[in-house]
């Protein structure tokens, strides 16, 4: 298997994976750089609830920004929301599902 089918391998499973621990937890080691044997961070216990929380996730909005120099825009349309960077997108019924995605995506495409 080559290094693009990897990638392309990972993206799908990220993009099917579910608000939850899970997700979190990877958005936690991958993006944030926040490892469970650390326990506490800030107002949060490890993994921080990024996908199913409002507040949670706009941490990560913060660190892309910050740490990998990444914007992302917002959109709303009908009941969904669709977050776009660098010319890619995810969509999701929930923003902080979808935030988590895109920025699960974007900082492992570096």
């Amino acid at each position: 298997m080559t290094a693009t089918d990897q990638l392309e391998n990972e993206r799908q499973r990220i993009l099917e994976m579910k608000p939850g621990r899970e997700l979190d937890a990877l958005v936690e080691t991958v993006v944030m750089k926040r490892f469970a044997s650390t326990g506490e961070h800030g107002d949060w216990t490890y993994p921080a609830p990024r996908s199913r929380n409002v507040a949670a996730v706009w941490e990560v909005v913060e660190k892309l920004r910050d740490d990998y120099n990444t914007q992302i825009d917002i959109f709303v349309e009908d009941s969904s929301y669709i977050v776009f960077w660098e010319n890619k997108w995810v969509e999701s019924e929930s923003i902080a599902e979808a935030i988590c995605k895109a920025a699960l995506l974007a900082v492992m495409a570096r």
